[in-house]
C-alpha cells in the first residue's frame, strides 16, 4: 500500500508574535552595523596613534643622531688640542665615553623606531619591512588648534554621532520588542489548516489492477479546518518568559547608560588631556629655546677652557633631553587633539 498525505498550516492571528520577532531581527541586525561602525572607529584611532608613534620615533632618532654628530665633532676638536698638548688626555677620554653613549642612543632609537614600524605593519595586517616609510605630513601644533567647545558641548555632539550609543539605544528598542513577543503568549492564536490524502493499493479489483494515477485519483478527499488555540495553563512558563524579557529590557537600559556613562568620562579625559599637553607643549618650547642658549654659550667656554668637560657635558644633555621633551610633548598634544576631533565628527586626518 501507498498512502499519500499533504498537510498544509497557516497562522492568522498570534498576538503580533511573528511581527514583532520580524521587527526584533532587523533591530538586531542594525544595532550589529553600529557596533561595527563603532570598531572601525577604534581601529582608525589605533592607526593613528600608531603612524604618530613612527613620526615621533624618527625624529628621536634624529634628535640623537644630531647629539651623536655634536658630540663627534666636539671629540674631533678635543684630540687635535690634546695631540698638541693644550689639553689634558682626561678631556679625550671623557668626551670618547660621551661619544659611546650617544652611539648607543642611536642604536636604542633607531631599534625604537623599528618597533613603531613593526606595530604600524601589524595593525595594517601588512607584511613587516623595516625599509617601510610613512609620508609625514606637516604635523606643526600650530595647525592643531583646540576646540572652543566644553566638555557638555561635545558630549551633546558625541551622543548623536558615536555608533556605540546608537547601538545601545537600538540594544534597548530590540528588548522592548521581545517583551510584546514574550507577554503575547498569553494571547490565543488562530490558524487556518488544510489536508489532502489519496492512496494506492496493489491488489487486483473484479479481475482488474487500476492504475496509479487511476487509483490516486478515486481515492482522493480532501479538507479544511481553523484551529483556535487559547493558553489555560502553561506551567507558568509564558509569565517566566515576560519576566526574562522584562529583565533583558532593563539589562539594554543599564548597558546604554553605562555606555553613555563612559562616553563622557572619554569625553573629559580627553579635553583635560588635550589642555593639559597644549600647555606641556608650550613650556617645552620655552624650556629648549633657555637650554640652546645655554650650551651654545657652554660649548663656548668650553672650547676656551673656561668650563671643565662635566659642565659642558651637562648643558648638551640637558639641551638634548628638552628636545626629546619638547618632541614628546607636540605629538602627545597633536593626538588629543584629533581625539577631541573624532569626539566633534570631524574626519580623521593629520
Amino acid at each position: 500500500n501507498i498512502n499519500l498525505v499533504a498537510n498544509s498550516n497557516l497562522t492568522l492571528f498570534a498576538g503580533q508574535q511573528i511581527t514583532n520577532s520580524i521587527k526584533q531581527n532587523q533591530t538586531d541586525i542594525e544595532a550589529a552595523k553600529f557596533n561595527v561602525l563603532a570598531t572601525e572607529n577604534n581601529i582608525t584611532l589605533n592607526v593613528i596613534n600608531l603612524f604618530i608613534n613612527v613620526v615621533f620615533a624618527k625624529e628621536q632618532l634624529n634628535i640623537a643622531e644630531n647629539q651623536l654628530a655634536t658630540t663627534k665633532e666636539q671629540l674631533t676638536v678635543t684630540t687635535k688640542l690634546v695631540d698638541a698638548g693644550s689639553l689634558p688626555l682626561a678631556n679625550k677620554l671623557d668626551i670618547q665615553a660621551q661619544n659611546a653613549t650617544n652611539e648607543l642612543e642611536v642604536i636604542n632609537a633607531s631599534n625604537n623606531l623599528r618597533i613603531a614600524k613593526l606595530n604600524l605593519a601589524q595593525s595594517m595586517q601588512i607584511p613587516f619591512d623595516n625599509r617601510l616609510e610613512v609620508i609625514t605630513p606637516d604635523l606643526n601644533p600650530e595647525n592643531y588648534g583646540l576646540t572652543q567647545k566644553v566638555v557638555d558641548e561635545i558630549f551633546e555632539i558625541a551622543l548623536e554621532l558615536m555608533p556605540e550609543i546608537k547601538a545601545a539605544q537600538l540594544g534597548i528598542e530590540s528588548a522592548e520588542f521581545g517583551v510584546k513577543i514574550a507577554k503575547a503568549g498569553f494571547l490565543p492564536t488562530l490558524g487556518i489548516g488544510a489536508s489532502a490524502f489519496s492512496n494506492y493499493i496493489d491488489q487486483f479489483f473484479m479481475g482488474e489492477r487500476p492504475d496509479f494515477s487511476t487509483q490516486v485519483r478515486n481515492n482522493f478527499s480532501n479538507s479544511a479546518n481553523f484551529q483556535l488555540n487559547i493558553p489555560i495553563l502553561s506551567n507558568f512558563r509564558n509569565r517566566a518568559n515576560v519576566q526574562r524579557a522584562r529583565l533583558q529590557k532593563r539589562l539594554s537600559e543599564i548597558q546604554e547608560e553605562e555606555t553613555r556613562n563612559q562616553l563622557r568620562q572619554d569625553i573629559e579625559s580627553a579635553y583635560t588631556n588635550a589642555y593639559a599637553a597644549r600647555q606641556s607643549y608650550q613650556a617645552s618650547q620655552i624650556r629648549v629655546s633657555s637650554l640652546e642658549e645655554a650650551f651654545r654659550i657652554a660649548q663656548q667656554r668650553f672650547d676656551a677652557g673656561a668650563i671643565n668637560f662635566a659642565d659642558y657635558q651637562l648643558a648638551q644633555n640637558n639641551y638634548f633631553n628638552s628636545q626629546a621633551d619638547l618632541v614628546t610633548a607636540k605629538y602627545t598634544y597633536i593626538f588629543r587633539v584629533k581625539v577631541l576631533d573624532f569626539y566633534l565628527g570631524n574626519p580623521l586626518k593629520l
